[in-house]
């Protein structure tokens, strides 16, 4: 191939792909099973509810207060989240009540009042009716939906309509949904989208649609149409709607069905059993209102599903698909997972379902149980699908990552002498031979290959996980980590490392030092380099600031002038003036303040990298300035400082002044 690619790995976000999934769902870790409603759990039961004719909702509010409609005993019922017996709802007298749906931005709870023809408001705080909505105007409301601005839509069977209130319950006449709107709407729900929000409307006609509109009523014909395949044959009676998924219960079968936001049948739940409505609580579980009492059903994953992807190709131009491999995949103990694969020329082709058997027909070839490295056999072909089964476990689903694939070439036949590959039987023997010793020693070569980005401080591993290969490297110039560090500037410190290495021992070379490691900006003062003799008459120096007076004379002990026995010091001519800096020479501070030391440890830190850094011969103080005001001494009442208000820690040390030049004693100004 010319040192042409010879594999490439699988897009399964691509635009351009056939997702054709029964019970699974590709998401960014790769391809797993659909999660689904589980076990279910009774939260109330033994209701006189009787055998329910029509939707009676269910709802849920962040805390975990569910309630239940009772049409046939004209109340609704509240189950606390402490799990005590229901009890009626506190509000006014109801009359076949059906759907119930909470307004959190208000913490009211809207009760489809539909033998009264209303909405009936409860404040859930007060836990009592705060009013009605729609009376004269609603004939037999039966379900009700709030969207994300607190816009009531409600269902009404008796006007054969859909309605839609604002978040204080003033009918928009306005709004109507457009053609075609349902003849018989039961249940409305709000299903996120990516460009906002939809409404779904379940339609009780004749042909048991669920239709999509935008919230302002315009069809989303698409949608209706994915939908209208999806529930073909089905007789759904409750609707609920999540960030993914959409819920619709089956009166002929009494499952709840789980569906992509799509259409797209993911799995079953594996609960069974009337089902008058339906319902999410804060945590995304699924409530079911059973007739007799509520059941809630806990997340969990479908027992198997299966995948189809495709179709994949290599430019314009028929393809040796050669080796599948599925990397970073988990297989659960108890889980299973069989690929398959099929190679074609027709672009428009739809494979069939997979065979549930290893030696199915249909042009799926299956590759052994669990084993996720496969040869594809078969001529070469333009295009390539793959396909998978998936069987989750009590440890849980499996979770197939990348996909890679192999193409063209002839592996590691290409190493052998060309006389192995004459004959095209042996060549093919041989070939698949070959290509499953090349599967079991794939991972030492990956590591081979890979063995570069150990030496690259932005790509070898970090931490616990990755055996401290950074440290590793850091180890080679004696550079040495503070756990401070966060991981991404750790990268940056060990790649900077021999850079500074040319500048250790200098106050630059230490200021870089601090800032790569701890992230902190800190001034490096030495005062030999700083320090101005006094001179009286001086312009350019205020005493006290950057001056300093002598330790000695300049020119050592005088006779009959500054020598005292013992305590004298005598100087040769080139020892003139050594006094003046004799203890400023060789020292050096570094400053930091306080604001940007806040991370535990971190000036504990700082000491450690200016005591290791230094000169052996340099003693070094660090400083850390405090934020602080003194009256009359750096700082003024009503001037730079403020008495009795939250402290503030500054950037930048106190200004100081020079004594009659910019600063007063007292007021901004100190005297060394």
């Amino acid at each position: 191939m010319n040192g042409a690619p010879d594999h490439a790995f699988l897009d399964l976000r691509a635009a351009d792909l056939h997702a054709l999934l029964d019970g699974a769902v590709v998401e960014d870790a790769g391809i797993t099973l659909a999660p689904v409603p589980g076990a279910a759990e009774k939260l109330a039961g033994g209701l006189d509810t009787g055998a329910l004719a029509g939707p009676a909702g269910i709802g849920a509010t962040a805390a975990g207060d569910v309630f239940l409609a009772d049409p046939e005993g004209n109340r609704v019922l509240w189950l606390a989240p402490c799990g005590n017996a229901p009890v009626p709802l506190p509000c006014a007298e109801l009359a076949a009540p059906r759907g119930v749906a909470v307004a959190p931005a208000r913490g009211w709870l809207l009760v489809a009042d539909s033998g009264h023809g209303r909405i009936v408001v409860v404040d859930l705080a007060a836990r009592a009716t705060r009013g009605t909505w729609g009376q004269g105007t609603l004939r037999e409301p039966c379900d009700l939906a709030v969207d994300g601005t607190g816009r009531v839509y409600v269902a009404d069977r008796g006007a054969r309509r859909v309605w839609r209130l604002d978040a204080d319950g003033v009918l928009d006449a306005a709004f109507a949904l457009g053609d075609p709107a349902p003849a018989d709407p039961t249940h409305v729900a709000i299903a996120p989208a990516e460009d906002g929000e939809r409404l779904l409307v379940l339609d009780g006609g004749e042909e048991h649609r669920l239709r999509v509109y935008a919230l302002d009523g315009a069809p989303d014909t698409a949608a209706t149409e994915a939908w209208r395949d999806a529930l073909a044959g089905l007789a759904p009676g409750a609707l609920a709607a999540g960030s993914a998924t959409v819920y619709v219960g089956d009166r002929g079968t009494g499952r709840v069905l789980t569906f992509a936001a799509d259409g797209r049948l993911l799995a079953a739940a594996r609960w069974q059993g009337a089902c008058a409505g339906l319902a999410l609580d804060a945590q995304g579980r699924l409530l079911v209102h059973a007739g007799d009492g509520a059941v809630r059903l806990g997340a969990d994953a479908a027992a198997e599903g299966s995948f189809r992807l495709g179709p994949f190709a290599v430019g314009d131009r028929a393809t040796a698909w050669r080796r599948l491999q599925v990397l970073d995949a988990a297989l659960p103990e108890g889980s299973h997972a069989r690929l398959f694969t099929l190679t074609t020329d027709d672009d428009a082709l739809v494979p069939p379902p997979l065979p549930l058997e290893p030696g199915g027909t249909g042009g799926w070839r299956a590759a052994p149980a669990d084993e996720l490295d496969c040869f594809i056999d078969g001529p070469p072909r333009r295009y390539l699908w793959v396909g998978g089964r998936l069987q989750a476990a009590a440890g849980g689903a499996p979770l197939l990552g990348a996909l890679r694939v192999d193409f063209d070439g002839d592996g590691w036949l290409r190493h052998l002498p060309v006389v192995y590959s004459r004959d095209a039987a042996g060549r093919d023997l041989l070939d698949r031979a070959l290509a499953a010793m090349e599967s079991a020693l794939d991972e030492h070569e990956r590591l081979i290959e890979d063995l570069p980005l150990l030496f690259d401080p932005r790509t070898a591993p970090d931490g616990e996980t990755g055996g401290r290969w950074l440290e590793w490297l850091a180890g080679w110039l004696a550079f040495e980590l503070e756990t401070l560090v966060a991981q991404g500037d750790r990268r940056l410190a060990v790649a900077g490392a021999f850079e500074l290495q040319g500048l250790r021992g200098t106050a630059e070379g230490l200021r870089r030092l601090v800032e790569l490691v701890l992230g902190v900006e800190v001034d490096v003062i030495e005062p030999a380099a700083a320090a101005r003799i006094w001179a009286l008459g001086s312009e350019d120096a205020g005493l006290g600031f950057g001056t300093a007076l002598a330790a000695a004379q300049p020119d050592g002990a005088v006779l009959d002038t500054t020598a005292i026995l013992d305590r004298s010091h005598l100087f040769g001519e080139d020892e003139y003036g050594a006094p003046l800096y004799d203890d400023l020479a060789h020292r050096f501070c570094v400053r930091a303040h306080a604001a940007d030391l806040w991370a535990p440890g971190a000036r504990e830190a700082l000491v450690r990298i200016v005591e290791r850094e230094r000169p052996a011969h340099a003693p070094a103080h660090v400083c850390v300035l405090e934020p602080s005001a003194r009256v009359g001494f750096q700082a003024t009442v009503g001037v730079d400082a403020i008495v009795g208000r939250g402290a503030r820690t500054p950037r930048r040390g106190p200004a100081v002044g020079r004594v009659g030049d910019t600063a007063r004693v007292g007021a901004g100004a100190r005297v060394g």
